[in-house]
């Protein structure tokens, strides 16, 4: 019965560890276009939102460098592709925090 589960492989693995940066820009894009349309933005949905901007940073760089570490040679072309977005969408989240929370660098 389960001897047909296949273990994902590492481009699937990928895919799946770039979603969460992904994720987190888009929450804060979606932050960027509301909040003008309130009289007062509330410090802690301002902090919220460099959290998870935090968190898809921080699960972006470690997931990334885990699945490399175990994958590194079996990576294939489909999944340096998903490495290099991952990174990337990594770097953009990690620089949206950055400039968020250090806005004079």
């Amino acid at each position: 019965m389960f001897e047909s589960f296949q273990e994902p492989q590492p481009a699937e693995r990928l895919r799946a560890v770039a979603a969460a940066p992904v994720a987190a820009f888009l929450l804060a894009q979606f932050y960027f276009s509301l909040y003008p349309l309130l009289s007062r933005v509330p410090a802690w949905l301002f902090w919220l939102i460099v959290a998870i901007l935090f968190a898809g940073t921080a699960w972006g760089f470690f997931a990334t460098a885990r699945i490399v570490v175990r994958h590194g040679r079996s990576l294939g072309w489909r999944g340096i592709v998903w490495l290099v977005f991952a990174v990337l969408a990594s770097l953009v989240c990690g620089w949206l925090l950055l400039s968020l929370t250090l806005p004079w660098l």
